[in-house]
């Protein structure tokens, strides 16, 4: 499977530890280059706050950007693909879980979340299916808005998501939101930011303060948040009646340690 990496040029290191890791792993990967903070105008991080509901920063607005360009190449693949940010680090054992998903039937709305987050998750209470050596399992996300760092997509999805996003939308919030997808996690998770392996290894949240952009009108800025409320609901209700919040897992002695420089 194709494994879409989002990477700023100008981010060497990651780029450099993503091409090792592709080597060690036998990874059929491809860079797809960030929009960059530099190509973007003051007016630009404004408008695209003026379509939300809470403070962005300019960082957020160019992450969203930069998957809406990996989308794109999804919608035009054959096949599911699949897309990760540049500083993941992946289960020796990730094509396992490639292959398995690869291999299946699935409907075109249903997208793989492979990534762990340290935060429990909205789940249902048996696997959807299960397979590989080692052994993978696919669980139904009952209700997550966190964490965009690595899944898998088909083309139809990709093309849905691109078609509702004209303009702006806080990635992680938005994407595992949508009421018509059908979201599915991965475990043992079989990838994960690099400050999760190595706790020496900077966070997003260690970086330095940016500037915060807010949507200048209070009365739109409501009105968003009650349309995204209304989309959540059905979701929101399903994972009380019918899931179980649980911490993901994952198998952290198959990870090796990250490039202190990424």
């Amino acid at each position: 499977m194709k494994i879409h990496v989002i990477n700023p040029r100008h981010y060497v290191s990651r780029r450099r530890f993503q091409q090792q890791q592709a080597e060690r792993l036998g990874l059929d990967m491809e860079f797809v280059d960030a929009v960059s903070l530099a190509d973007m105008t003051e007016d630009q991080f404004q408008a695209a706050a003026n379509e939300w509901t809470r403070p962005i920063t300019a960082k957020d607005v160019a992450c969203t950007l930069s998957h809406k360009k990996a989308w794109q190449l999804a919608a035009a693949a054959n096949g599911p693909v699949c897309i990760c940010e540049d500083d993941v680090v992946f289960d020796r054992y990730v094509t396992v879980a490639l292959d398995q998903i690869a291999g299946r039937n699935d409907p075109w709305n249903r997208i793989y979340d492979l990534e762990y987050v340290p935060r429990a998750h909205d789940m249902a209470r048996t696997p959807l299916w299960h397979g590989g050596t080692p052994e993978f399992t696919a669980t139904r996300v009952m209700k997550n808005k966190y964490g965009a760092g690595g899944y898998v997509i088909t083309p139809l999805a990709a093309q849905r998501l691109l078609e509702e996003t004209p303009g702006y939308v806080m990635l992680d919030a938005w994407l595992w939101t949508r009421p018509w997808l059908e979201t599915c996690q991965i475990e043992p998770c079989p990838l994960t930011q690099a400050h999760n392996i190595a706790p020496s290894a900077p966070a997003p949240s260690d970086a330095a303060p940016s500037q915060v952009y807010r949507n200048a009108s209070w009365l739109n800025a409501k009105r968003k948040r009650l349309h995204l409320s209304l989309e959540e609901a059905w979701p929101s209700l399903k994972a009380r009646v019918a899931g179980t919040k649980r911490p993901l897992a994952i198998a952290l002695d198959r990870f090796a340690t990250p490039d202190p420089e990424i």
